[in-house]
């Protein structure tokens, strides 16, 4: 019982709290987060996977897993049609 009157009067604090930044801001609606999201600094662009998918190695893989998947349904298309 204890924990959840300590539950309702943190978030009711919370609550007061925010509704008090939002009266700050002048706000009505989200514009205030919107314009604080849009000027955030972009991420940095990683070379994820298509960089790595250009080694020799890498094409190789990939062309051995797509081969082994075209063996694989070619048996099954091969045994479902008799």
């Amino acid at each position: 019982m204890a924990l959840a009157a300590a539950a309702r009067t943190s978030a009711a604090e919370l609550r007061t709290q925010r509704l008090a930044t939002a009266r700050d801001k002048g706000g009505t609606g989200p514009g205030g987060v919107v314009d604080d999201i849009a000027t955030a600094p972009a991420k940095a662009k990683g070379k994820g996977r298509a960089a790595s998918s250009r080694t020799p190695i890498a094409r190789k893989n990939v062309a051995s897993t797509k081969s082994s998947g075209a063996r694989r349904q070619a048996k099954r298309d091969a045994g479902s049609g008799t």
